[in-house]
């Protein structure tokens, strides 16, 4: 009997221009596949770089090949699906690799053929040689932000001959072909495994605002409540990483004076001597004080916008005395939001109280204290966040001023972290944050002295299968990305002891699980703060001391 006669077959396809050596590493991983029943469609756009005698050396390990001109590269990826002949089609383009020669059988073999999309997670290789991992995500939140990876998904071809992708768009036409489907209500299976090693750096990243704009609008189109909008990924992708760049771009060519005054939020922007019409600088100046009333263009370098994300679950006493510290503050430029799970202790009624002085307050059941960090991510705008849980406090009241109002300050950084004060019911100390090259030893800083880029923390949000050592994954994950940190030494908070972190043995063990999953065995049992003090502990509990 043909051992491919009871598998579906599987169409492999590669779009490229000019790409020889990446070519060459995706067309070597297809090779190495160990599942049989599949084909090799390779769509050129018409190479001059070696391309074709590579392919004309290597045309037993390729199915179909054409090399022509087109018009863009979801026009070749429509042309390679009328090309194929397999059940399910799977995009690898240039530079993209399987994550292991058996992924192809596994996927298979672990999901419902009869689905019309089987997708699964990736690797992800920066620019910089860091490679990390990224699981799919919540089908739920498709409208908000990326969860089926492209280079991640077996698409069945019949769907993509109905619904070819859209060449009117650049970068995200993949990401609407997804959205749309979905919404469709075609069905849809998790294969739990790595698919794909995709390299960072293509044309979407290249044209970030362009992809962004494009996502943001395919979503859009879906949303039941407009106003949603604001919490798209994509939306917040733009807003964060490109509006304050360009529309102070745009004020400094409205202006003859380039120097802005946005040193209060409240302030009204100076426009002197506009080469405009009195109507249009009429509207623009209404425009742009409003704008600067809402505290959208404030210069990153004189007043960046801070989140403080505090998250609560009956605690009022602990987050009264946060929003005291937060009152205290004389920093120009904050928003403060508040993420309670839905407490029965009064807590409500204390975030009621204090209204005048939280922007977002959200009361909810949540899967814990990292989901509910989590949703306090999605809602924030700032340029930077800082999440103060309840019970902390900021060391005085001009600490945020010290660093960001400080001509050494440079947005550069995506962390930016100090010092704290841990007090517990003996005594008060001063704890020195470390140089973040430390971090495969412990955890270089508290929680709650870093001030992190919210874009940054949108991209590495905490991992729910944790429920101690979230953050410090999370930090990992961002230094492994390339991430730039910086320490300023200076108190951030206040500390009180006794928090979910501090309790029992489950804050060592996941904490030398990341360091595992991070750095390896070898490397933890040699450097690890908590893995050496696991060990000393457990000697002692062996003695009987």
């Amino acid at each position: 009997m043909d051992p491919k006669a009871d598998k579906p077959r599987i169409s492999v396809v590669t779009v490229m221009l000019n790409a020889l050596d990446d070519f060459r590493l995706t067309a070597e991983s297809v090779k190495n596949q160990t599942y049989r029943n599949l084909e090799y469609i390779v769509v050129d756009g018409g190479s001059t770089d070696g391309t074709q005698e590579y392919v004309a050396k290597n045309k037993h390990n390729i199915s179909a090949y054409v090399s022509e001109a087109d018009s863009g590269i979801y026009n070749a990826m429509n042309k390679a699906v009328r090309m194929c002949s397999g059940d399910f089609v799977i995009f690898m383009n240039a530079a993209d690799e399987f994550a292991s020669p058996t992924v192809i059988e596994e996927a298979i073999t672990k999901t419902d053929t009869n689905a019309d999309f089987i997708y699964g997670d990736r690797y992800r290789t920066e620019v910089n040689g860091v490679r990390t991992y990224e699981k799919a995500g919540d089908l739920s939140n498709i409208l908000y932000t990326e969860v089926i990876y492209h280079q991640a998904v077996f698409n069945r071809r019949t769907v993509l001959l109905e619904h070819p992708y859209n060449e009117n768009l650049q970068l995200a036409a993949d990401y609407k072909f997804i959205v749309d489907r979905y919404m469709e209500g075609f069905n849809f299976q998790y294969a739990p495994i790595p698919i794909c090693n995709f390299k960072s750096g293509g044309r979407s990243r290249q044209g970030f605002l362009m992809g962004a704009s494009e996502a943001a609008l395919a979503a859009f189109s879906h949303l039941k409540d407009k106003k949603e909008w604001k919490k798209t990924h994509f939306i917040k992708s733009i807003s964060l990483n490109c509006c304050e760049l360009y529309l102070n771009r745009a004020l400094n060519d409205l202006t003859t004076n380039s120097n802005i005054k946005t040193h209060n939020v409240n302030s009204i922007i100076a426009i002197k001597n506009f080469e405009r019409d009195p109507v249009t600088k009429g509207v623009l100046l209404r425009l742009l004080t409003k704008l600067n009333d809402e505290g959208y263009l404030i210069s990153k370098r004189s007043c960046p916008k801070i989140s403080v994300l505090t998250v609560v679950y009956n605690d009022k006493a602990g987050l009264l005395r946060t929003i005291q510290s937060l009152r205290r503050l004389n920093y120009p430029n904050l928003e403060f939001i508040v993420i309670d799970g839905n407490s029965i202790d009064g807590t409500k009624e204390v975030i009621d109280t204090n209204l005048d002085v939280i922007d977002v307050a959200v009361s909810e059941t949540d899967n814990g204290i990292y989901d509910a960090m989590n949703k306090a991510i999605d809602l924030a705008t700032g340029y930077y966040s800082i999440f103060m849980n309840a019970g902390d406090e900021f060391s005085d009241e001009n600490v945020i001023d010290r660093i960001f109002l400080n001509n050494d300050f440079d947005d550069k950084f995506d962390v930016i972290y100090g010092n704290r004060k841990y007090i517990s019911e003996k005594q008060a100390s001063l704890q020195q944050a470390k140089s973040i090259d430390t971090i495969n030893i412990r955890m270089p800083f508290c929680h709650q002295a870093i001030f992190t880029k919210t874009s940054a923390l949108l991209k590495h949000k905490f991992d729910l299968t944790f429920k101690s050592a979230a953050d410090y994954n999370q930090f990992i994950q961002l230094y492994k990305s390339g991430a730039k940190f910086k320490h300023v030494d200076t108190l951030v908070c206040n500390f009180y002891a006794g928090g979910t972190s501090e309790e029992g043995l489950t804050p060592y063990l996941e904490s030398i699980k990341v360091q595992i999953d991070n750095f390896g065995l070898s490397d933890t049992r040699k450097n690890s703060a908590y893995y050496k003090a696991f060990c000393r502990n457990a000697e002692n509990i062996l003695r009987g001391s």
